[in-house]
């Protein structure tokens, strides 16, 4: 618990993971973990030849034109940041403390739904990847199986409603959020919520939250 509540750097992450066996021969399997990502800074820095957190800020964020994100330094003073929560036997109360710097490339970063949605368009349209970074961004692996869904480059891919649906979500305590795109009809849903389910199963999913809203859609559109 050290490093997911008080921080740790990258190198820490992954001496805790770099002598453990392979659970699997390297392109034959899929298995979710931050790992992955973390190596990813790694390498992003390596070849930019500057801070993962500075490359995204000038590479993705103000290219784009994401006003409203950056990087979660929990000591960085930033208007408006929402606070966590968790359900403890049905009642509110603020979620532990956990210093999301530690999550890092994995995830380590503050948005808003404005801001989920200019990143959706701009993947949609190009504006960050070219046309066959997208396409292998968006192509289905068959070895890449996640809970009977398709995984491509950190993304997950199915149907829904009978139609096909690009998304991704994510949590850490006290927050959980969900970005959905159904490419067909160009149908984007962005949800983040500052309270996460704790003990309490009645709280509603961020993901949960948007195939509703989806399924509402539909419809209302005859889709």
């Amino acid at each position: 618990m050290r490093m997911s509540s008080a921080g740790a750097t990258p190198k820490e992450m992954i001496d805790s993971v770099r002598d453990k066996p392979l659970d699997f021969a390297h392109g034959t399997q899929f298995k979710y973990n931050n790992t992955g990502y973390i190596v990813l800074g790694m390498l992003i820095e390596k070849v930019s030849v500057e801070s993962h957190e500075r490359f995204v800020q000038e590479s993705v964020f103000d290219r784009v034109g994401m006003k409203d994100s950056g990087f979660d330094d929990q000591h960085k003073i930033i208007p408006g940041r929402a606070r966590g929560y968790s359900v403890f036997k049905g009642a509110l109360q603020n979620a532990d403390f956990v210093d999301t710097t530690s999550a890092w490339s994995a995830g380590g970063f503050y948005s808003t739904v404005h801001d989920l949605f200019v990143w959706n368009e701009a993947l949609a349209h190009q504006k960050l990847l070219n046309g066959d970074s997208t396409k292998r961004m968006f192509s289905i692996y068959p070895e890449a199986v996640v809970q009977g869904m398709h995984y491509g480059y950190a993304v997950t891919l199915t149907q829904r409603f009978g139609h096909a649906i690009q998304y991704h979500g994510g949590g850490i305590t006290g927050f959980q959020s969900v970005l959905q795109r159904y490419p067909d009809v160009s149908l984007v849903i962005a949800i983040l919520s500052n309270v996460d389910s704790g003990d309490d199963s009645d709280v509603i999913a961020p993901w949960t939250l948007g195939d509703s809203l989806a399924q509402v859609w539909f419809k209302d559109n005859q889709q």
